[in-house]
C-alpha cells in the first residue's frame, strides 16, 4: 500500500529532518497537574514506515489510556505478564547479543574490580528479592513496566534483572568461555515464553544442560534462581 494513501493515527508526526516518524500524546484537562509539559508522552516510533508507526502509536495510545484511568480512579492498572514477560524477553536478547563485545573489552585489572561491584549487586538484589521488594537502585527500571512495589513486577523484572547480572558476571570470570549460566537463563526466559532456546551466541552447550529433561514454564523469574519472595 502507498504511504500516501496510509491515514495518520492520530499523534503521529513525521520528522522532517530524517522522515522518522514520532508520537505525541497530550495530557487531559483532568490530569494536566500531574503533567506540568502538557505531555503524557513525546517519543520517535524508530520507523519512517508510515504503517508500522500507526500501528506503535495506536498501542501506546492504549497504554496511556489506561495511565489515565489508574490515575483518575487511584487504582493501579492491571499487569499484563505475557507482554511484561516478551518486553523482558527483548530486553534480554539485546543484553545478551551485546555481552561478548562489551565485556572483551575490558583489561584484566578491570574485569576483576568489575566483577567485584557486580557480585554486590547481585547478594543485594538476591536478598531483596528473598524479602519482597526491589533494591532502590533498580526502581527506576522497574517503573518502565509497572508499579515498581507491585508482587507481580518485583518477581519478574528483579528475577530478570538478577539473571542479567549472573551473566554478566559470568562473561567477566569465566575462562572456559563455555557460559554455562547464560545458556541456562537464556532457556529458563525461553520456557517462560514458550519458545524454543537457540544456543546462546558464542557459548557452548553444556552436556549436563543437554541431558536435563524439559521443564514446565515456571511461575515467575525469580522462582527460576531458586527465590521464593515473602508475602507475594
Amino acid at each position: 500500500m502507498n504511504q500516501a494513501t496510509v491515514t495518520r493515527f492520530p499523534g503521529v508526526q513525521r520528522r522532517a529532518d530524517c522522515g522518522v516518524y514520532q508520537f505525541g500524546l497530550r495530557a487531559p484537562k483532568d490530569l494536566l497537574a500531574h503533567f506540568p509539559g502538557g505531555w503524557a508522552t513525546r517519543v520517535a516510533l524508530k520507523t519512517s514506515d508510515l504503517k508500522k508507526a500507526n500501528a506503535k502509536a495506536k498501542a501506546l495510545h492504549a497504554e496511556w489510556s489506561a495511565r489515565f484511568e489508574a490515575l483518575r480512579t487511584g487504582k493501579p492498572r492491571p499487569i499484563d505478564m505475557p507482554d511484561l514477560r516478551r518486553r523482558l524477553f527483548a530486553q534480554w536478547e539485546r543484553a545478551i547479543t551485546r555481552l561478548d563485545d562489551t565485556y572483551s573489552r575490558v583489561p584484566g585489572k578491570d574485569r576483576e574490580t568489575r566483577a567485584h561491584g557486580l557480585q554486590c549487586q547481585i547478594d543485594e538484589l538476591r536478598q531483596c528479592l528473598t524479602e519482597g521488594v526491589l533494591p532502590e537502585w533498580l526502581e527506576d527500571g522497574a517503573k518502565k513496566y509497572g508499579d515498581a512495589t507491585a508482587p507481580e513486577i518485583v518477581t519478574e523484572y528483579g528475577g530478570h534483572q538478577l539473571m542479567l547480572f549472573e551473566v554478566m558476571h559470568e562473561a567477566l570470570t569465566d575462562e572456559r568461555r563455555t557460559f554455562p549460566l547464560r545458556v541456562q537463563h537464556t532457556q529458563q526466559r525461553c520456557d517462560l515464553m514458550g519458545l524454543s532456546a537457540a544456543p546462546a551466541p558464542h557459548a557452548i552447550q553444556h552436556p549436563q544442560a543437554l541431558q536435563q529433561p524439559a521443564t514446565p514454564a515456571t511461575p515467575t523469574v525469580s522462582e527460576s534462581c531458586g527465590l521464593h519472595p515473602v508475602n507475594i
